[in-house]
């Protein structure tokens, strides 16, 4: 969570024509994040990140590890309500000693993945 807000407090305004067609703001919060298929099916362990900046349609995420999967299924909390999202991660780069990607919102959910890991799905 420091390094994050280090990132935010350190960020410098764009001063370049602004091609994002939506506000976003620059806010750290915890994120429980699970890498799925396109099934909503997990396909690893849950992951801790932080959020960098949110949009209504987009989040920028620091995280630990490097991602290898390209959905997201996304638990948050803003301005006191639970947000359960879907992220679709369209790029991905170090940011020093962690990982930042970006997420655009494709699909909101009404309940977060649930079955486990490793779980037989063959029911």
């Amino acid at each position: 969570m420091a390094f994050a807000k280090r990132q935010i407090r350190n960020v410098s305004p764009y001063l370049g024509t602004e091609r994002r067609m939506e506000r976003r703001e620059f806010v750290v919060l915890p994120v429980n994040a699970l890498s799925i298929d396109e099934a909503l099916r997990p396909l690893g362990p849950p992951l801790a990140m932080v959020t960098h900046s949110l949009s209504l349609w987009g989040i920028g995420l620091i995280h630990e590890h490097p991602l290898s999967h390209d959905l997201l299924a996304l638990r948050l909390v803003v301005q006191g309500d639970e947000e359960l999202v879907v992220g679709a991660v369209h790029w991905r780069k170090s940011l020093g000693p962690f990982n930042m990607c970006g997420c655009e919102v494709i699909a909101r959910l009404d309940q977060f993945p649930t079955a486990p890991f490793g779980e037989s799905r063959n029911r």
